[in-house]
């Protein structure tokens, strides 16, 4: 799924912008597509980025169906007042005119001037606290390539003086799209998390220190969609040894 910023969300995003007092109230986000797909995934980050800026909430609606016509319809019949935006891909807007002769809606005349993709990340790169968001944009924006994959696959701890561990972790993604989640090392007492990108067919070690023998390694916490499990945990007593 190659998406696209729809037309129609930045064209009133601009004009919204500007006009002042704008937002005096909650956004209507609509993503075209079903729960979990990329697009969902891409919509919920903007979404976050935007209500923390706006200090508004956006709601996140997927009204999949039809090929994604349906979301879109529903955001070119909305009223033009700003608070109706969608996340789109080239399927309702510049595929589907050329498969049906009558559609509900005309995506040149409802949509007005379109903007390139890379005005939406320029946008949260603005607006947020990443201003590294190409990757993303790469493997969850600009080419489909489906749900990262990952796997814990070892886990190396070694006391290293003081009570301080050196914990190794090693994580694969057998997906095809990078993704970036939460690696936590916890203790009895305690733990500490770091975040940690793999790349595509990739693997990755991190290396964390923490005060205290570890106890448990854990690798996404369910934030980060995936094919299969989203949470991964290894015992460290169980499945690696001490070192020395």
């Amino acid at each position: 799924m190659k998406t696209v910023v729809a037309a129609a969300l930045m064209t009133m995003l601009a004009q919204a912008t500007a006009a002042q007092g704008w937002p005096s109230q909650s956004v209507h986000l609509i993503v075209p597509a079903s729960p979990g797909s990329s697009l969902d995934v891409v919509a919920r980050v903007v979404g976050e980025r935007l209500a923390a800026r706006w200090k508004q909430p956006v709601v996140v609606e997927d009204k999949a169906g039809a090929g994604g016509m349906l979301g879109m319809n529903a955001v070119a019949k909305a009223p033009p007042d700003g608070y109706t935006l969608a996340v789109g891909f080239n399927g309702p807007v510049a595929i589907a005119p050329l498969l049906y002769r009558k559609m509900a809606y005309d995506p040149a005349k409802d949509a007005g001037d379109e903007k390139p993709p890379s005005v939406f990340e320029e946008l949260l790169e603005r607006t947020g606290p990443r201003p590294d968001l190409k990757w993303f944009f790469t493997d969850w924006v600009d080419a489909d390539k489906g749900l990262p994959d990952l796997a814990l696959e070892s886990v190396f701890p070694q006391e290293t003086g003081a009570g301080n561990w050196l914990v190794a972790v090693n994580v694969a993604n057998r997906g095809y799209a990078a993704a970036e989640v939460p690696v936590t090392v916890k203790t009895f007492d305690t733990s500490t998390t770091q975040r940690v990108r793999v790349s595509g067919r990739g693997k990755v070690v991190q290396r964390i220190v923490i005060q205290g023998r570890p106890t448990e390694v854990q690798v996404n916490d369910g934030t980060v969609p995936e094919t299969q499990a989203s949470v991964h945990v290894t015992s460290i007593e169980q499945s690696s040894p001490a070192g020395p």
